[in-house]
């Protein structure tokens, strides 16, 4: 039987997950739902699918749904997934969990209160070099991490390429929340290793000087693990290109993978490793999640809400570092 999906929101991770959903055996888009009247009119038409202007209006036109992927900026969050878990519909939420942590605390509330499938869109924990960098280390002692990541992303906001509200944190939460959660959500899910206490400062600078910007163009952030595992993180919006590395070093492991779309290189106990995957992840987060759907197993999702929040969590207290000067809990 085809599962009859909808998609909330259409910027570039909405329209991402409806090319991944069409993509599938036995689904269908039928129905989306934007602001932006011209585009989800457009967008409904290029894929077969029924156009509506609110998620309101959407939940209540559509009456025999079998799932919801919610692509809504961070800050409408909260209303949508009430409404989604009152109808007991599966729930795919794009990352973040929710603007803040309290929000995302209290929403984990609602959807586990309705028990619907939850799943949120950290798309790096379906890739099959996390997973095998998460096999190669498992029970291994380890002594630091580092995360290294660089985005033009500032570029793309003025490019006309991204909203404009990435350049203010009332709107999209800053890098660290918007988009760093990626990184430390992928080195929670690798190590098992939770993080305690987070130092942070960060550099607003001026390469993309606009009157409305707060959202600082580098961050950088040390955290400490539960076992003693230190982890160093430097954010940039502002760089030409795109650097992506994730490197944990133990007693006898060093391993670095190149998030994007290179390689796991490194070596463990003195051997060599040197493996690549071309796996698309945000067709296999998309794939497990309608898996999950068709088994109605919560236990085939990686990702669920409340560790998604957790992993908010650590952003958040690396937010407040940086405007406190004093290291976080998280």
């Amino acid at each position: 039987m085809s599962l009859n999906v909808a998609v909330i929101g259409l910027g570039w991770p909405g329209k991402k997950h409806t090319e991944s959903l069409n993509g599938l055996d036995g689904v269908r888009v039928c129905a989306v739902a934007d602001l932006d009247e011209a585009r989800v009119r457009a967008f409904a038409a290029e894929h077969g699918a029924r156009a509506y202007r609110h998620w309101r209006e959407l939940l209540d036109g559509e009456t025999e749904l079998d799932a919801v992927v919610l692509a809504t900026p961070p800050i409408v969050r909260d209303e949508p997934i009430a409404a989604i878990a009152e109808r007991g519909l599966p729930l795919f939420c794009e990352k973040p969990p929710a603007h803040d942590v309290a929000t995302a605390r209290a929403v984990t509330e609602v959807i586990e209160r309705a028990g619907i499938l939850n799943t949120v869109g950290f798309m790096y924990r379906w890739a099959p070099l996390a997973s095998r960098f998460r096999e190669l280390i498992a029970d291994r002692p380890r002594l630091f991490a580092r995360i290294c990541v660089a985005w033009p992303v500032f570029g793309w906001v003025t490019q006309g390429l991204a909203p404009v509200g990435l350049f203010q944190k009332a709107k999209a939460g800053g890098p660290l929340v918007e988009q760093g959660v990626h990184f430390q959500d992928i080195l929670r899910y690798i190590t098992g290793d939770e993080p305690t206490r987070v130092m942070a400062m960060a550099e607003l600078d001026d390469n993309y000087p606009t009157a409305e910007r707060d959202a600082e163009e580098t961050s950088a952030v040390v955290v400490r693990h539960a076992s003693g595992m230190l982890t160093s993180h430097v954010h940039n919006w502002s760089h030409a290109a795109k650097v992506l590395q994730l490197q944990i070093v133990g007693v006898d492991f060093d391993l670095t993978w190149s998030i994007h779309d290179g390689p796991l290189v490194g070596q463990v106990d003195g051997t060599p490793i040197d493996e690549s995957d071309a796996t698309d992840p945000y067709l296999e987060e998309i794939r497990g999640f309608v898996a999950a759907v068709r088994a109605q197993d919560q236990g085939l999702l990686r990702s669920p809400y409340r560790d998604a929040a957790q992993t908010l969590a650590v952003c958040d207290a690396a937010a407040r570092a940086v405007l406190g000067g004093t290291a976080e809990a998280v």
